[in-house]
């Protein structure tokens, strides 16, 4: 099952752990690939794809996301090396997947556990959500525009009609 938690919101390739690495934003805390951060940090006003939030242009201040890499290394080779378990619980203080056990009786006893399939819900709520919002700002930029268009023909043909008087 390919998940959009494992993949880059702007290219929509899935994250590995190299130039597809999971970069987080500072600030909005949005993730995308390492290869799309690299090409909107060289633009000219750099922001942020999903909110629009300004970036800042050093990659040092884009930290890797763990749990998502987490994921995917668990996605591809089983589950918890004690119990024998699968590790299908997120450890959202250390960050980390973890199995029931681990959660139960070890070291991850009283932190705070979700469930993989929460939090990658959660995670697609959070994507539909931006997404909507992208949308709606989309469209209300091609209706400035159109606004712009038609205001530029006004005064092109008040132009026009001014030089035959």
């Amino acid at each position: 099952m390919q998940s959009q938690l494992f993949s880059c919101s702007v290219c929509y390739t899935e994250f590995d752990n190299k130039e597809k690495k999971p970069k987080i934003i500072p600030g909005c805390g949005h993730t995308i690939c390492l290869f799309c951060l690299e090409k909107i940090l060289g633009m000219s006003k750099p922001m942020c794809p999903l909110d629009r939030k300004p970036l800042t242009r050093k990659i040092e201040d884009y930290s890797t996301n763990i749990i998502v890499l987490q994921l995917i290394e668990e996605k591809t080779q089983g589950g918890c090396p004690l119990h024998n378990e699968p590790n299908n619980l997120v450890c959202l203080d250390d960050k980390c997947l973890i199995c029931k056990y681990c959660a139960e009786y070890g070291d991850h006893k009283g932190h705070k556990i979700k469930h993989v399939n929460d939090v990658q819900k959660e995670a697609n709520a959070q994507r539909m959500r931006l997404k909507d919002m992208i949308d709606a700002l989309e469209e209300e930029e091609q209706a400035i525009y159109r606004e712009l268009d038609e205001s530029k023909e006004t005064l092109l043909d008040e132009n026009k009609s001014d030089m035959h008087l």
